[in-house]
């Protein structure tokens, strides 16, 4: 009766949870880092701080992903991040709008730039490695009212 309960208890164990006395199975998801940033400046070179920022898949069947992030009083975003993706795509979107309106010297115009990235760290299992993309400087322009 032991013997039974025994070959029962370890068929449920390697049905449900995959578990193997034999063998090794690396479970998981694949993970990809990613650090992104920049500055975001009016046609005079000052900074502009709260406008929004957004990272997105330059094309369709890139994996889906999208970060935000809001600019702080110097101008400056930063991303600093993991996804689950396969792999990382060499060019993104990255998208500038004004969300506060008339505030910090006035309305700016919604603006975008494709961005490149590159792999700094090697893949390793599940980590697909780590990439960065190239510093952005964006400058926007006002909207006169």
């Amino acid at each position: 009766m032991k013997r039974v309960l025994a070959v029962i208890s370890r068929f449920v164990l390697v049905t449900l949870f995959g578990l193997s006395q034999t063998s090794c199975v690396m479970y998981g998801t694949p993970e990809v880092e990613y650090e992104f940033k920049g500055k975001v400046m009016d046609e005079s070179s000052l900074p502009i701080r709260d406008i929004q920022v957004t990272v997105q898949p330059a094309h369709e069947n890139d994996s889906p992903f999208i970060f935000t992030a809001t600019t702080d009083g110097a101008g400056n975003f930063e991303f600093k991040t993991r996804i689950i993706a396969w792999d990382f795509p060499e060019k993104v979107k990255v998208i500038f709008e004004d969300t506060d309106g008339l505030e910090n010297r006035g309305e700016y115009a919604k603006d975008s730039l494709l961005i490149g990235t590159h792999q700094v760290k090697k893949a390793d299992g599940w980590y697909n490695g780590g990439f960065v993309s190239d510093d952005v400087n964006m400058y926007l322009k006002r909207i006169d009212l």
